[in-house]
């Protein structure tokens, strides 16, 4: 786990194909990937959690189950944030799950404004790409923003704005990908192309350049072991 002070407290719990979960000023989760045993404690303050995608890197249903045994009901009733296709899993996978949510489902366009102990937030979304229903989340709160992005090849319908803090992937680096493309081995070939539904380091990197002040704190998220360049080695030590 890695913490990180900015204008809002920021926890990465986990970032990468084998398990994604942010924690925003304790009350604020995006995504539950990872397991049970290791997110149940950071999920006892948690008021609102936000499922980018249906991919179980994001989301494990068997987090779910036991927010509604162990943690509390409420907030799969009025606090889980979820896409329709996110949905659709949910109710075939876990249908007495799927019954408890009554928050609207999330769209490309959703805006929420939440107020959490007294603290008021506006909750954003934005249309992202993958292979599946996928959106990005800006959150702004006391006049300060943050933006979140995993899972995607472009990042070309962001909000166009500065941030305060950025949380966006940088899978892997567009040089090394090319030359794992040029493989006499087919497997290696479609594994590598299997990382063009992600956001290139290079990528990041402009949009992070392009959407900064000069205090603005930014974090690379979900960068691939084979394919990245080991910038976020030190992180994903601490997070997975």
């Amino acid at each position: 786990m890695l913490e990180i002070e900015t204008p809002f407290k920021v926890e990465i719990l986990g970032t990468g194909s084998t398990g994604n979960a942010v924690l925003i000023d304790d009350t604020i989760m995006i995504d539950c990937g990872l397991g049970v045993n290791k997110l149940l404690p950071y999920l006892q303050n948690v008021r609102h959690l936000f499922i980018t995608h249906r991919h179980s890197d994001h989301l494990n249903i068997s987090v779910l189950k036991n927010i509604a045994k162990k943690v509390s009901e409420s907030i799969i009733r009025f606090g889980l944030h979820v896409n329709s296709d996110c949905y659709n899993m949910i109710e075939r996978k876990a249908p007495e799950i799927a019954e408890m949510i009554e928050s609207e489902r999330l769209t490309s366009h959703s805006l929420l404004d939440l107020k959490i102990d007294g603290v008021e937030y506006k909750i954003e979304t934005y249309p992202l790409y993958h292979d599946v229903e996928n959106q990005g989340f800006v959150i702004t709160k006391n006049g300060k923003t943050l933006i979140h992005a995993t899972d995607t090849s472009t990042m070309k319908d962001a909000p166009n704005r500065q941030f305060d803090v950025i949380l966006v992937e940088g899978n892997y680096d567009e040089s090394k990908l090319i030359e794992y493309l040029k493989s006499d081995d087919r497997e290696v070939r479609y594994r590598a192309a299997r990382n063009l539904r992600h956001l290139s380091i290079q990528a990041h990197e402009n949009f992070v350049k392009s959407h900064s002040h000069r205090d603005t704190i930014s974090l690379m998220l979900h960068e691939s072991y084979d394919f990245g360049l080991g910038m976020t080695d030190e992180l994903k030590a601490n997070t997975l």
